[in-house]
């Protein structure tokens, strides 16, 4: 079976940050590009699409103006491309399941990542409200120290989405065995009208 490569964009100006994401990202099979500043990484963003951004620039930059562009920027980029996109991934995993051999009650596996997608989606659209509070606050004025704790909330929040998305990823990818108990009942439903005469 073909996997494509993640294309994984890092947005950071420690080389050290850096070399330490890349080298993880790249033992885990992903294509690494890298980006020095917030401006080389929405030209790179635009240029090629990542599947996945890790940026801490918001919290380590000090220059004023790059701030506000990045939180402007996680705004733009979580409304219209983030959300949809994890609501699509909603949509046809539901109808994907239910068109196929796998279904959507049968397998313990499936049903794990529907949850990990409803709750991932859930806690989307709750967190757009502190994403458009510090791009609010950023567009206004020079975020303070007051704002440190949304600014780390962001931060915890996505790196629990990333641990979701490479969860689902790997029950995907590896489909652990493990039928529910309405998967055993079908199954054996199946095997009944199939064997009668």
């Amino acid at each position: 079976m073909f996997h494509r490569q993640v294309k994984v964009l890092v947005i950071e100006d420690d080389p050290y940050i850096c070399e330490l994401i890349t080298l993880y990202a790249e033992k885990s099979g992903c294509l690494v590009s890298v980006a020095n500043n917030g401006m080389n990484g929405l030209e790179m963003f635009y240029d090629t699409p990542p599947d996945l951004v890790i940026a801490v620039a918001g919290m380590t930059i000090q220059d004023a103006q790059m701030v506000r562009a990045v939180y402007l920027g996680l705004e733009l980029i979580t409304r219209f491309v983030i959300v949809p996109f994890g609501l699509a991934s909603l949509l046809t995993g539901v109808i994907s399941s239910l068109g196929t051999e796998w279904g959507l009650f049968r397998y313990y596996w499936i049903l794990i990542k529907l949850v990990i997608t409803i709750l991932s989606t859930i806690g989307l659209l709750v967190h757009l409200k502190p994403i458009s509070y510090l791009a609010g606050i950023a567009a206004e004025r020079t975020l303070s120290s007051a704002d440190h704790p949304m600014q780390i909330q962001i931060m915890i929040v996505s790196g629990a989405a990333l641990l979701a998305l490479l969860v689902a990823t790997t029950l995907s990818v590896y489909k652990p065995r493990g039928m529910t108990s309405y998967g055993w009942r079908k199954q054996h439903g199946r095997r009944k009208v199939s064997q009668q005469p």
